[in-house]
């Protein structure tokens, strides 16, 4: 497998790799290509987004006033990054689309670690 990513440091001096658990894009592959120009691009295969109604429901968090995802996700998991997993169990593609005070949202568990 392609790793597009492979050099660039993360934020602990770690080499990225966004195919691993628990990113979002884990198991998704990366693909070689050419650029209109000619220049070659690895990009990572499109995220196809599960259905909420398909996803364990954990539990609910409201929004606060002017609080994040990455807020309520490092609250309820421990990691910022998996801010998606609320978008995924909410069903929203903008992750500000949830965060507006008051709104509850479903904590859900992440695609393929059960249903509903």
């Amino acid at each position: 497998m392609i790793n597009p990513f492979a050099g660039l440091p993360s934020a602990d001096g770690s080499p990225v790799n966004p195919n691993a658990a628990p990113s979002r894009y884990a198991g998704l592959d990366a693909v070689a290509g050419t650029d209109s120009d000619g220049s070659p691009v690895v990009f990572l295969r499109r995220r196809i987004l599960p259905d909420p109604a398909s996803l364990q429901t954990l539990g609910e968090v409201t929004v606060a006033v002017a609080q994040r995802l990455d807020q309520i996700s490092w609250q309820i998991v421990g990691d910022p990054l998996q801010y998606w997993r609320l978008c995924d169990g909410n069903g929203a593609t903008d992750p500000q689309d949830l965060e507006v005070p008051g709104t509850v949202l479903r904590v859900t568990v992440p695609p393929g670690m059960g249903g509903a």
